[in-house]
């Protein structure tokens, strides 16, 4: 169950990712006419997920659904940043040509 949501969920990233990016693109636009910058967070029930993994004592040996989660969790994570890396390095190159 966790796998699958994780699968789904991989998706919503990547297009929420895409428009982050541009929105981000748009606030640096932005933020050289003067207007405040906005501020750009990770999705609040994912870094909830995170955060209960600080209560956890992993010296232990947590139920296997705890371990996956986090896991499944810190993915999510980590692919808002992997894909907005590459993004942002192909709006670079195109701005270039």
């Amino acid at each position: 169950m966790q796998t699958t949501a994780y699968r789904l969920l991989s998706q919503v990233i990547k297009r929420k990712t895409l428009a982050l990016v541009l929105e981000t693109e748009v606030s640096v636009s932005e933020v050289e006419d003067n207007q405040p910058a906005r501020k750009i967070e990770l999705p609040e029930g994912l870094v909830g997920i995170v955060q209960q993994g600080q209560a956890v004592d992993w010296h232990e040996e947590p139920a296997m659904e705890l371990v996956l989660g986090q896991l499944l969790a810190w993915m999510s994570v980590l692919d808002h940043f992997d894909d907005a890396v590459c993004l942002v390095a192909c709006l670079q190159l195109h701005d270039r040509c």
